[in-house]
């Protein structure tokens, strides 16, 4: 980073080809005060907008993500949890929640190709990709396990003007958004600045944790990601999304069906304890799966005569 004279936010997330080295993690685009080091790369997250807004269409990743999803919900069920419901929107908050339900989640838990935080991050060699088998929303629950072992978690669940989503015990509703069919396997969100969320999301989860009236005046959604209102909790939000306009591709939107899931994840800022490191992410990308998968682009490479 240093010799390409960028700096971090120009530069991304990471950024050499070769695992031996580094990984170039090209679905990252914003990471703000990321550190370089031997065999990894540490980035801070707190306060950053992260949400998926490209959602695959393929049967088997979505199952996935819905096999995870039940998984994570049966957790909330524990004695430790505590069960609330929101006043804005009957919105159901899960407080206290296990770090390690989350890592569990998220370790399955696949947005679409190129989606930032919460899809697959992309090994390249030359023209090659390689989609490895983590996100950076795993990366950063992770970390958080491993530094703040006694952190617990907030999940919410967003609701929309949908049909009621099927299989959960309480009141959840489908989300709809407007989305472009892309690549042939994937819907983007392209509605409103391609958000999933919005403010007022963050705001219902906060009236959850925070006992105290919130200012609602702020304009920019960021200003409300404060330890404050959520504590030293990671929240992690759900959407069932209908597609508004499936543009022929009816039989990949679940018009019918539970919806696609969206997640949003709020990493609050602390402003008292600068020691905290709430929103602090390790990527190990010297692993050994990742200079296999090098190993063999290589070999592909030299194979065809690639130079």
């Amino acid at each position: 980073m240093k010799h390409l004279g960028m700096t971090p936010k120009q530069f991304g997330l990471a950024i050499r080809k070769n695992p031996n080295k580094g990984v170039r993690i090209t679905n990252a685009s914003k990471m703000r005060n990321a550190v370089e080091g031997i065999g990894y790369q540490e980035f801070d997250m707190a306060g950053e907008i992260i949400e998926s807004i490209k959602l695959d269409v393929d049967m088997k990743r979505r199952n996935q993500n819905d096999e995870a999803f039940m998984k994570l919900l049966n957790v909330c069920h524990a004695p430790q949890v505590i069960s609330s419901v929101s006043p804005m929107v009957e919105t159901q908050v899960f407080q206290n929640v296990p770090a390690k339900a989350i890592v569990d989640f998220l370790s399955q838990y696949r947005s679409g190709y190129r989606d930032t935080f919460f899809g697959p991050t992309l090994m390249t060699y030359r023209d090659q990709e390689i989609e490895m088998n983590t996100s950076m929303a795993e990366q950063y629950a992770c970390t958080q396990l491993s530094e703040n072992p006694d952190m617990t978690w907030n999940i919410g669940f967003i609701n929309g003007n949908g049909e009621q989503v099927e299989g959960v015990n309480f009141h959840w509703t489908q989300v709809k958004r407007k989305c472009t069919f892309r690549d042939n396997r994937q819907f983007q969100i392209n509605g409103d600045k391609m958000r999933l969320g919005s403010k007022n999301d963050a705001l219902k989860i906060a009236a959850c944790t925070y006992q105290l009236p919130i200012d609602q005046k702020n304009s920019s959604e960021r200003q409300y990601y404060l330890t404050e209102y959520f504590g030293d909790h990671p929240s992690l939000l759900f959407y069932r999304i209908c597609v508004k306009n499936s543009d022929g591709h009816q039989g990949l939107s679940p018009q019918e069906g539970p919806g696609m899931l969206g997640v949003k994840l709020i990493v609050p800022v602390d402003e008292v304890n600068l020691n905290k490191h709430l929103g602090k992410t390790v990527y190990m990308y010297n692993t050994v799966a990742q200079r296999r998968e090098f190993a063999e682009l290589s070999r592909k490479a030299e194979e065809y005569g690639d130079d």
